[in-house]
Protein backbone atom coordinates (compact mmCIF):
# COMPACT_ATOMS: atom_id res chain seq x y z
CA UNK A 1 0.00 0.00 0.00
CA UNK A 2 1.06 3.31 -0.82
CA UNK A 3 0.86 6.09 1.66
CA UNK A 4 0.13 10.23 0.07
CA UNK A 5 0.07 12.91 1.71
CA UNK A 6 -2.79 15.81 2.02
CA UNK A 7 -1.37 17.54 -0.88
CA UNK A 8 -1.47 14.88 -3.26
CA UNK A 9 -4.83 14.08 -2.31
CA UNK A 10 -5.87 17.16 -3.26
CA UNK A 11 -3.97 17.21 -6.50
CA UNK A 12 -6.05 14.10 -7.30
CA UNK A 13 -9.52 16.00 -6.05
CA UNK A 14 -8.32 18.47 -8.81
CA UNK A 15 -7.47 16.05 -11.33
CA UNK A 16 -10.70 14.39 -11.21
CA UNK A 17 -12.77 15.36 -14.04
CA UNK A 18 -10.27 17.50 -15.73
CA UNK A 19 -6.88 16.40 -15.95
CA UNK A 20 -6.62 18.85 -18.89
CA UNK A 21 -6.37 21.73 -16.45
CA UNK A 22 -3.50 23.91 -16.60
CA UNK A 23 -0.31 23.58 -14.96
CA UNK A 24 -0.74 26.92 -13.51
CA UNK A 25 -4.29 26.18 -12.48
CA UNK A 26 -3.47 22.80 -10.32
CA UNK A 27 -0.15 24.94 -8.94
CA UNK A 28 -2.90 27.52 -7.13
CA UNK A 29 -5.30 24.91 -5.91
CA UNK A 30 -2.96 23.02 -4.06
CA UNK A 31 -0.57 26.03 -3.21
CA UNK A 32 2.78 24.54 -5.01
CA UNK A 33 5.01 25.78 -7.71
CA UNK A 34 4.50 24.49 -11.16
CA UNK A 35 7.50 22.37 -10.97
CA UNK A 36 6.61 21.08 -7.58
CA UNK A 37 3.02 20.26 -9.05
CA UNK A 38 4.52 18.15 -12.26
CA UNK A 39 7.00 16.61 -9.95
CA UNK A 40 3.94 14.93 -7.68
CA UNK A 41 2.06 14.05 -11.10
CA UNK A 42 5.31 12.23 -12.21
CA UNK A 43 5.98 10.44 -8.85
CA UNK A 44 2.41 9.38 -8.20
CA UNK A 45 2.79 8.12 -12.18
CA UNK A 46 5.92 6.26 -11.15
CA UNK A 47 4.80 4.73 -8.50
CA UNK A 48 1.58 3.60 -9.93
CA UNK A 49 -0.61 5.90 -8.27
CA UNK A 50 -2.00 7.10 -11.39
CA UNK A 51 -1.88 4.55 -13.87
CA UNK A 52 -3.36 6.96 -17.39
CA UNK A 53 -5.78 9.57 -18.67
CA UNK A 54 -9.00 8.71 -20.36
CA UNK A 55 -11.72 11.02 -21.84
CA UNK A 56 -15.53 10.19 -20.91
CA UNK A 57 -17.57 10.04 -24.04
CA UNK A 58 -20.85 9.75 -24.26
CA UNK A 59 -20.76 6.77 -26.66
CA UNK A 60 -25.38 6.92 -26.46
CA UNK A 61 -24.99 10.30 -28.85
CA UNK A 62 -22.33 8.65 -30.97
CA UNK A 63 -25.25 5.50 -31.38
CA UNK A 64 -24.35 3.06 -29.10
CA UNK A 65 -25.46 0.42 -27.10
CA UNK A 66 -23.48 -0.31 -23.17
CA UNK A 67 -23.35 -3.95 -23.31
CA UNK A 68 -22.08 -5.87 -20.39
CA UNK A 69 -21.24 -9.99 -19.91
CA UNK A 70 -20.92 -10.94 -15.92
CA UNK A 71 -19.30 -14.11 -16.48
CA UNK A 72 -18.73 -16.91 -13.56
CA UNK A 73 -15.92 -19.56 -14.63
CA UNK A 74 -15.89 -23.57 -14.10
CA UNK A 75 -13.25 -26.22 -14.77
CA UNK A 76 -10.39 -23.32 -15.19
CA UNK A 77 -6.83 -23.36 -14.52
CA UNK A 78 -4.58 -20.55 -14.21
CA UNK A 79 -3.32 -20.96 -17.95
CA UNK A 80 -7.16 -21.11 -19.26
CA UNK A 81 -8.04 -17.73 -17.28
CA UNK A 82 -5.30 -15.91 -18.27
CA UNK A 83 -5.63 -17.17 -21.74
CA UNK A 84 -9.88 -15.89 -22.02
CA UNK A 85 -8.64 -12.43 -20.20
CA UNK A 86 -5.79 -11.99 -22.70
CA UNK A 87 -8.73 -12.85 -25.70
CA UNK A 88 -11.07 -10.40 -24.30
CA UNK A 89 -8.23 -7.65 -23.52
CA UNK A 90 -7.06 -8.04 -27.42
CA UNK A 91 -10.21 -8.41 -28.80
CA UNK A 92 -11.28 -4.11 -29.70
CA UNK A 93 -14.59 -4.52 -29.52
CA UNK A 94 -14.30 -5.14 -25.95
CA UNK A 95 -13.81 -1.87 -24.01
CA UNK A 96 -13.70 -2.76 -20.16
CA UNK A 97 -12.10 -5.70 -19.13
CA UNK A 98 -12.49 -6.20 -14.70
CA UNK A 99 -11.44 -9.33 -12.97
CA UNK A 100 -13.56 -10.42 -9.98
CA UNK A 101 -13.38 -12.82 -7.06
CA UNK A 102 -17.01 -14.05 -5.64
CA UNK A 103 -19.86 -14.27 -7.60
CA UNK A 104 -18.24 -13.43 -11.18
CA UNK A 105 -14.96 -13.89 -12.15
CA UNK A 106 -14.83 -11.56 -15.55
CA UNK A 107 -16.88 -8.24 -16.15
CA UNK A 108 -16.45 -7.40 -19.71
CA UNK A 109 -18.10 -4.48 -21.76
CA UNK A 110 -18.38 -3.66 -25.54
CA UNK A 111 -20.14 -0.46 -27.12
CA UNK A 112 -22.49 -2.16 -30.30
CA UNK A 113 -24.66 -0.46 -32.37
CA UNK A 114 -27.38 -2.74 -32.41
CA UNK A 115 -28.99 -5.30 -29.79
CA UNK A 116 -28.39 -7.81 -32.66
CA UNK A 117 -24.75 -7.60 -32.38
CA UNK A 118 -24.99 -7.48 -28.52
CA UNK A 119 -26.77 -11.20 -28.83
CA UNK A 120 -23.83 -11.93 -31.80
CA UNK A 121 -21.36 -11.48 -29.70
CA UNK A 122 -22.74 -13.04 -26.41
CA UNK A 123 -23.08 -16.28 -28.60
CA UNK A 124 -19.44 -15.61 -29.49
CA UNK A 125 -18.21 -15.71 -26.11
CA UNK A 126 -20.30 -19.31 -25.36
CA UNK A 127 -18.93 -20.59 -28.48
CA UNK A 128 -15.40 -20.30 -27.57
CA UNK A 129 -15.55 -20.75 -23.86
CA UNK A 130 -18.58 -22.43 -23.14
CA UNK A 131 -16.95 -25.48 -21.33
CA UNK A 132 -15.57 -22.74 -18.53
CA UNK A 133 -18.43 -21.29 -17.97
CA UNK A 134 -20.86 -22.15 -15.53
CA UNK A 135 -22.92 -18.72 -15.82
CA UNK A 136 -23.31 -15.43 -18.33
CA UNK A 137 -24.86 -12.94 -17.69
CA UNK A 138 -26.43 -10.03 -19.61
CA UNK A 139 -27.26 -6.55 -19.00
CA UNK A 140 -27.28 -2.94 -21.12
CA UNK A 141 -26.68 0.45 -18.89
CA UNK A 142 -28.93 2.75 -19.58
CA UNK A 143 -27.22 5.67 -17.81
CA UNK A 144 -23.98 5.34 -16.10
CA UNK A 145 -22.88 7.75 -13.64
CA UNK A 146 -19.26 8.99 -12.80
CA UNK A 147 -18.78 9.98 -9.92
CA UNK A 148 -15.97 11.24 -7.89
CA UNK A 149 -12.90 9.53 -6.08
CA UNK A 150 -14.22 11.00 -2.73
CA UNK A 151 -13.18 7.76 -0.99
CA UNK A 152 -9.63 9.61 -1.35
CA UNK A 153 -10.03 12.92 0.09
CA UNK A 154 -12.84 11.56 2.12
CA UNK A 155 -15.10 14.89 1.57
CA UNK A 156 -18.40 15.43 -0.27
CA UNK A 157 -18.08 16.27 -3.73
CA UNK A 158 -21.29 17.32 -6.13
CA UNK A 159 -19.22 16.84 -9.64
CA UNK A 160 -20.62 13.99 -11.41
CA UNK A 161 -21.51 13.12 -15.06
CA UNK A 162 -23.79 10.71 -16.44
CA UNK A 163 -23.46 8.18 -20.02
CA UNK A 164 -27.02 7.98 -21.15
CA UNK A 165 -29.51 7.20 -23.85
CA UNK A 166 -30.97 9.97 -25.55
CA UNK A 167 -33.06 10.93 -28.30
CA UNK A 168 -30.02 12.76 -30.10
CA UNK A 169 -27.59 11.33 -31.81
CA UNK A 170 -24.43 13.12 -33.38
CA UNK A 171 -22.78 11.98 -36.49
CA UNK A 172 -18.91 12.79 -36.19
CA UNK A 173 -16.28 12.85 -38.88
CA UNK A 174 -12.71 11.11 -39.11
CA UNK A 175 -10.91 13.74 -37.96
CA UNK A 176 -13.15 14.09 -34.68
CA UNK A 177 -12.75 10.25 -34.24
CA UNK A 178 -9.11 10.64 -34.75
CA UNK A 179 -8.82 13.29 -31.94
CA UNK A 180 -10.85 10.77 -29.66
CA UNK A 181 -8.68 8.43 -29.86
CA UNK A 182 -5.88 9.83 -29.37
CA UNK A 183 -7.35 11.45 -26.35
CA UNK A 184 -8.03 8.04 -25.62
CA UNK A 185 -4.71 6.90 -25.08
CA UNK A 186 -3.87 9.88 -23.17
CA UNK A 187 -6.20 12.28 -22.57
CA UNK A 188 -3.57 14.61 -20.88
CA UNK A 189 -1.27 14.74 -24.06
CA UNK A 190 -0.29 18.53 -24.65
CA UNK A 191 -2.13 20.52 -27.62
CA UNK A 192 0.79 20.45 -29.13
CA UNK A 193 2.06 17.23 -28.94
CA UNK A 194 -2.12 15.74 -30.56
CA UNK A 195 -1.38 18.18 -33.26
CA UNK A 196 2.17 16.93 -34.25
CA UNK A 197 0.89 13.46 -34.18
CA UNK A 198 -2.57 14.29 -36.18
CA UNK A 199 -0.21 16.48 -38.68
CA UNK A 200 -3.15 19.34 -37.59
CA UNK A 201 -2.79 22.36 -36.21
CA UNK A 202 -3.13 22.99 -32.51
CA UNK A 203 -6.38 25.68 -32.97
CA UNK A 204 -8.14 23.02 -34.89
CA UNK A 205 -8.11 21.25 -32.44
CA UNK A 206 -9.02 23.18 -29.80
CA UNK A 207 -11.80 24.45 -31.82
CA UNK A 208 -13.15 20.72 -32.71
CA UNK A 209 -12.57 19.75 -28.92
CA UNK A 210 -14.89 22.59 -27.97
CA UNK A 211 -17.31 21.57 -29.74
CA UNK A 212 -17.55 18.11 -28.98
CA UNK A 213 -17.39 19.02 -25.57
CA UNK A 214 -20.31 21.48 -26.11
CA UNK A 215 -22.20 18.64 -28.51
CA UNK A 216 -22.24 16.57 -24.72
CA UNK A 217 -19.68 14.00 -26.28
CA UNK A 218 -17.00 14.67 -24.32
CA UNK A 219 -17.80 14.64 -20.69
CA UNK A 220 -14.97 14.78 -18.83
CA UNK A 221 -11.43 13.84 -18.94
CA UNK A 222 -10.21 11.55 -15.52
CA UNK A 223 -7.14 10.19 -14.57
CA UNK A 224 -7.23 6.24 -14.13
CA UNK A 225 -6.53 5.83 -10.49
CA UNK A 226 -4.68 2.47 -8.99
CA UNK A 227 -7.36 2.30 -5.60
CA UNK A 228 -5.73 -0.55 -4.62
CA UNK A 229 -2.37 0.65 -4.34
CA UNK A 230 -4.15 3.28 -1.88
CA UNK A 231 -5.39 0.26 0.46
CA UNK A 232 -9.11 0.11 -1.10
CA UNK A 233 -11.04 -2.83 -1.65
CA UNK A 234 -13.13 -2.36 -4.89
CA UNK A 235 -16.99 -3.60 -4.69
CA UNK A 236 -19.38 -4.42 -7.29
CA UNK A 237 -22.94 -4.81 -6.11
CA UNK A 238 -25.80 -5.37 -7.75
CA UNK A 239 -29.39 -4.54 -6.56
CA UNK A 240 -32.68 -5.64 -6.93
CA UNK A 241 -35.37 -3.72 -6.04
CA UNK A 242 -38.95 -4.30 -4.65
CA UNK A 243 -42.40 -2.46 -5.62
CA UNK A 244 -41.88 1.72 -4.71
CA UNK A 245 -43.27 4.93 -5.44
CA UNK A 246 -41.55 7.31 -7.99
CA UNK A 247 -40.50 9.08 -5.29
CA UNK A 248 -38.79 6.31 -2.91
CA UNK A 249 -36.72 5.49 -6.30
CA UNK A 250 -35.32 9.09 -6.70
CA UNK A 251 -34.56 8.97 -3.09
CA UNK A 252 -32.74 5.55 -3.27
CA UNK A 253 -30.51 6.48 -6.20
CA UNK A 254 -29.48 9.91 -4.76
CA UNK A 255 -28.49 8.29 -1.62
CA UNK A 256 -26.14 6.26 -3.37
CA UNK A 257 -24.88 9.02 -5.41
CA UNK A 258 -23.77 11.20 -2.64
CA UNK A 259 -22.47 8.12 -0.57
CA UNK A 260 -18.99 9.42 -0.38
CA UNK A 261 -17.98 5.37 -1.23
CA UNK A 262 -19.73 4.72 -4.43
CA UNK A 263 -17.31 5.55 -7.62
CA UNK A 264 -20.32 4.39 -10.35
CA UNK A 265 -23.69 3.95 -10.37
CA UNK A 266 -25.62 1.83 -13.63
CA UNK A 267 -29.37 2.25 -14.25
CA UNK A 268 -29.88 -0.62 -16.21
CA UNK A 269 -31.49 -3.21 -18.25
CA UNK A 270 -31.09 -7.06 -17.46
CA UNK A 271 -29.24 -8.74 -14.64
CA UNK A 272 -30.46 -6.42 -11.95
CA UNK A 273 -32.28 -2.96 -11.21
CA UNK A 274 -29.49 -0.67 -10.42
CA UNK A 275 -25.94 -1.49 -9.57
CA UNK A 276 -22.69 0.53 -8.04
CA UNK A 277 -18.68 0.19 -7.63
CA UNK A 278 -17.60 1.67 -4.94
CA UNK A 279 -14.55 1.74 -2.51
CA UNK A 280 -14.21 0.74 1.00
CA UNK A 281 -10.88 0.11 3.22
CA UNK A 282 -12.10 -3.19 4.69
CA UNK A 283 -14.76 -5.65 4.14
CA UNK A 284 -16.45 -4.62 7.41
CA UNK A 285 -16.88 -0.93 5.88
CA UNK A 286 -18.76 -2.94 2.98
CA UNK A 287 -21.38 -4.80 5.29
CA UNK A 288 -21.56 -1.82 7.08
CA UNK A 289 -22.33 0.12 3.73
CA UNK A 290 -24.81 -2.85 3.01
CA UNK A 291 -26.68 -2.85 6.72
CA UNK A 292 -26.72 1.38 6.56
CA UNK A 293 -28.62 0.83 3.55
CA UNK A 294 -31.05 -1.59 4.38
CA UNK A 295 -32.00 0.26 7.40
CA UNK A 296 -32.55 3.50 5.66
CA UNK A 297 -34.12 1.86 2.86
CA UNK A 298 -35.82 -1.10 4.66
CA UNK A 299 -38.82 -1.59 1.56
CA UNK A 300 -36.22 -0.90 -0.91
CA UNK A 301 -34.06 -4.25 -1.39
CA UNK A 302 -35.19 -7.69 -2.42
CA UNK A 303 -31.89 -9.09 -2.79
CA UNK A 304 -28.46 -7.86 -3.85
CA UNK A 305 -25.48 -9.79 -5.27
CA UNK A 306 -22.08 -8.64 -5.17
CA UNK A 307 -18.09 -9.35 -5.64
CA UNK A 308 -14.27 -7.89 -5.25
CA UNK A 309 -12.33 -6.22 -8.39
CA UNK A 310 -9.10 -7.53 -8.15
CA UNK A 311 -8.01 -5.90 -11.23
CA UNK A 312 -8.77 -3.10 -13.68
CA UNK A 313 -7.33 -4.96 -17.12
CA UNK A 314 -8.58 -2.30 -19.39
CA UNK A 315 -10.48 0.64 -19.30
CA UNK A 316 -11.68 2.62 -22.90
CA UNK A 317 -15.02 5.11 -23.62
CA UNK A 318 -13.75 4.74 -27.34
CA UNK A 319 -16.92 2.95 -29.15
CA UNK A 320 -15.20 2.53 -32.33
CA UNK A 321 -11.70 0.89 -33.02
Amino acid sequence: MLNIDKIDKKLLQNLDFDVRVPVSSLAKAVNLSKQGVDYRIKRLQKNGVILGYYPVINTHKLGYHYCRFFIKLQNITREKENEILKAIKDDTRFKWLLRGEGNYDILCASYLKTLSDFKKLSEEIFTKWGNNISLKRESTGIRIHNLPSRHIWRSHDDRAVAVGETEEVIRIDETDKKILTGLSQNARIPLIELAKKLSMSSSAILYRLHRLEKNGIVLAYRPIINHAALGFLHYKVLFYLAEGTEEELKKFKEYLKTNLAVIYMVEEIGICDIDVELMVESSHDFYEFIRELKFTFPQMIKSYDSFIITETIKINYLPFD
